[in-house]
């Protein structure tokens, strides 16, 4: 029920549609603490632009209650931080609220859901040959050529581990410049490390300066070419 009163507008229910519809007047009331008239670009069924809705939190960051007669917001666990510092570099500000935090050196992170997982470094099984990924492990099943990458985007100390788990032989690749040295042994440029026996395994650091992979740790005989 509506009405004017001396020019002043006046309704029972105060739902902006023009129609005498109980349909409408309880689609547009307010009838649930917390509820607010929310305006729409679109009309809705009683051909206004006023819908019912309530405040959200789609993220979950903040807790919405109703507690007669406010709405209260809360935010959820401990206040989100603006800013990442790490050893060195300073304080780091997110990307459209994103911070990239990324494995080098004989690490690799990954990522699901809430868990961040650091691993230093991840091993796999490989049983072929192919370009090995930087800051990982091998336990290489098969005769295989096992392949460093180019020295472009490479940094001090990036690290490659190499182990043969079977008696056939594991050769690690250098490319282009590159060059492997394992004690006072030197391949030549773009050359090879061979192992000899089941067990064999070594450890490459990228040296950024010459160019090289040296060997940290070693175990049994490897042959350079």
């Amino acid at each position: 029920m509506s009405g004017f009163d001396n020019e002043v507008v006046y309704g029972k229910n105060a739902d902006f549609s023009s129609v005498d519809n109980q349909n409408v007047l309880e689609a547009n009331g307010l009838a649930t603490n917390g509820q607010l008239w929310i305006g729409s670009t679109a009309l809705n069924a009683g051909s206004t632009h006023i819908n019912v809705g309530a405040i959200t939190s789609p993220d979950s960051s903040v807790m919405i209650g109703y507690a007669s007669p406010n709405i209260t917001l809360i935010t959820n666990g401990a206040v989100i931080p603006q800013t990442l510092s790490g050893d060195s570099g300073g304080a780091l500000s997110p990307t459209d609220g994103n911070f990239n935090i990324l494995g080098l050196s004989g690490s690799k992170t990954s990522g699901s859901v809430s868990t961040l997982t650091i691993k230093s470094p991840p091993f796999s099984q490989i049983g072929g040959s192919g370009t090995s990924v930087l800051n990982t492990g091998e336990f290489v099943t098969a005769t295989a050529t096992r392949t460093l990458p180019v020295s472009a985007g490479l940094s001090d100390g990036d690290l490659f581990i190499f182990y043969a788990t079977t008696a056939n032989v594991l050769t690690i690749q250098a490319v282009g410049a590159q060059k492997i040295r394992i004690g006072n042994q030197l391949s030549s440029a773009a050359g090879t490390a061979a192992s000899n026996a089941i067990g064999d395994s070594v450890t490459l650091r990228f040296d950024a300066t010459q160019g090289f992979f040296l060997a940290v740790s070693v175990v049994g005989t490897w042959t350079l070419a």
